[in-house]
């Protein structure tokens, strides 16, 4: 999700929104696992607006990063392994 376009009165839209298309799709894909990551934190305005859509998603792992500069792309990668390792685990 790109943080710099988030609504400060509605940051959690673009979720609820790949979510319903997610739905849309396939309700098999909605139910799966999913890492929830915010891009574009190199850009100043982007900070404030990642802080208020972690404080309206408080149950969910959001991992921020920086496409432009790599800046947590590591942890991205991490995480990736990890919901991936788990879910080998279990099928």
């Amino acid at each position: 999700i790109d943080a710099s376009a988030l609504e400060e009165d509605d940051p959690l839209d673009p979720y609820h929104t790949v979510n319903r298309e997610l739905g849309r799709y396939s309700d098999a894909l909605a139910q799966k696992p999913q890492l929830v990551v915010l891009n574009k934190l190199d850009i100043p305005e982007a900070a404030p607006l990642a802080l208020r859509f972690s404080q309206a998603l408080p149950d969910k792992e959001i991992i921020e990063i920086s496409a432009a500069t790599h800046m947590g792309l590591s942890k991205l990668k991490s995480r990736m392994l990890q919901q991936l390792n788990h879910l080998n685990e279990h099928t």
